[in-house]
């Protein structure tokens, strides 16, 4: 729940070689690696979708059965396997927030509140939940409320980084970019390779048009730690994307787009449809302008 994500796979693996048949470590291992180490992670779900389902916890089998379902792509499946565990089982705080991701992934912000509202009635210290309620609220224009479920968020998990991030979010989209940086820089203090609060820390400058200050955060970002290449691509991008607007070319940011398609994947990916959209609308390219307004629709 910390969002700390750089640690979970050193506790998996303890986890594994304390108990080399830990099925839910297997599992959330997997779920993990699958991206950088997929033949592993295939025979570690293999594994997973062999194992004695009597030996296992209602909870771990609901969590195993999912797993089959999503590799068998029975994704409707899914939303009934939530509900049948949710009749038996309606204060498990694992599967209720399984259930509320799902509806907040899926926009269905109203279910999401609600079901979120009622996992801190049964477990306060929830901390997600403090932070889907803020998000959903501030989604909604409730910026007072989502600043009260942010300032939850903090009081429960105060040396945690996250929740300094997520109410710095809801600063820099309301102006308050000094209240943002004091935010964002608690963040960081806690967690040096908390690598969003940098890349809200150069939006905050952006959003101020000090191009050279988010400049200067990237290059802070690349020498405190070995900063990700998935961060360094999204940061440079907001960058030079900012960069590229103050100066009006949008020809080159059109070229750039072409020349680095990193930016179109990932954490900039909506920015970098906005941008192409723009810039085609400004060089004259309305038939350009119009393909994107179709795929996004």
């Amino acid at each position: 729940m910390k969002l700390y994500h750089s640690e979970v796979q050193s506790h998996l693996e303890e986890a594994l070689r304390l108990d080399p048949d830990f099925v839910a470590a297997k599992l959330f291992l997997a779920n993990h690696i699958r991206f950088d180490e997929e033949d592993r992670a295939l025979r570690l779900w293999n594994d997973v979708l062999t194992s004695d389902p009597t030996k296992l916890t209602p909870r771990e089998n609901f969590f195993v059965n999912r797993t089959r379902a999503i590799r068998e792509n029975r994704f409707d499946d899914i939303e009934v396997m939530l509900d049948e565990y949710l009749a038996k089982f309606p204060d498990d705080p694992f599967i209720l927030h399984e259930k509320a991701l799902k509806k907040w992934v899926a926009g269905d912000f109203d279910e999401a509140e609600r079901l979120n509202l009622r996992l801190i009635e049964i477990a306060p210290n929830w901390v997600l939940a403090y932070n889907q309620l803020g998000y959903i609220a501030m989604s909604s224009g409730r910026f007072v409320e989502a600043e009260e479920y942010f300032a939850s968020y903090r009081f429960v998990a105060p040396d945690q980084a996250n929740p300094h991030d997520s109410l710095a979010e809801l600063y820099i989209t309301l102006g308050r970019h000094e209240e943002a940086e004091v935010s964002l820089r608690r963040s960081i203090e806690i967690k040096p390779d908390f690598w969003n609060a940098y890349d809200h820390l150069a939006l905050t400058r952006l959003r101020t048009g000090d191009l050279t200050g988010a400049e200067k955060v990237l290059a802070e970002a690349k020498a405190t730690h070995e900063l990700p290449e998935y961060w360094e691509n999204a940061i440079s991008c907001r960058v030079e994307f900012a960069t590229l607007v103050e100066a009006g070319q949008w020809q080159e940011m059109l070229d750039y787009l072409e020349a680095n398609p990193q930016c179109s994947e990932g954490h900039t990916s909506g920015l970098a449809t906005l941008m192409r959209h723009k810039a085609a609308c400004r060089t004259g390219d309305l038939e350009t302008a119009r393909e994107i307004e179709a795929k996004v629709e």
